[in-house]
């Protein structure tokens, strides 16, 4: 929660409908970062300070994303609402479905992302090898290039070297 100038009301407030089941975390310009211990008092103090109008920020539960996996193989002109009903023919929900274009030139690659509503038979998905006539490996997502490491962490020294150059560090 961003601008709080006063922590004792929201202190009372939290207590009074999460008990003991939380922790504050006060960090710069006025700032204060509400940890629930559990996702049932999450859900409700969410609820809490949605009814009172208060500005904050908050992040999905892991329990309510939905589970991302590529489909390579398929043209990229592919329909994706033929691709949404044949996956579902298969026991899956999908949520979404899009094609994936090349960062730089914008141009469409033959991979899907699809998005899967949470189930236990979500990894089933990866099973499948053919769809629409054609053979298809579903894959887990890759992490993107900018996304692999937690902010702030060194990179290793090969990343900085070429290997030519690592022979002569040691």
């Amino acid at each position: 929660m961003a601008g709080v100038q006063n922590i004792q009301p929201l202190k009372e407030l939290l207590v009074t409908i999460a008990g003991d089941d939380f922790e504050l975390k006060v960090l710069q310009g006025n700032q204060v970062k509400i940890q629930p211990k559990s996702s049932d008092k999450y859900t409700t103090i969410i609820k809490a300070l949605a009814e009172k109008r208060t500005e904050f920020h908050t992040y999905q539960p892991k329990t309510d994303r939905s589970f991302r996996t590529v489909l390579r193989g398929l043209h990229y002109s592919t329909d994706t609402q033929d691709i949404k009903s044949e996956i579902e023919s298969l026991g899956h929900t999908v949520v979404n479905i899009y094609n994936i274009k090349q960062s730089r030139t914008n141009i469409p690659l033959p991979l899907f992302f699809v998005d899967l509503k949470p189930s236990a038979n979500n990894k089933d998905i990866y099973l499948i090898e053919t769809l629409h006539y054609t053979k298809v490996k579903f894959e887990p997502p890759r992490p993107v290039m900018g996304k692999l490491r937690p902010a702030g962490q060194m990179r290793p020294p090969e990343m900085f070297y070429p290997a030519r150059a690592t022979l002569f560090l040691i």
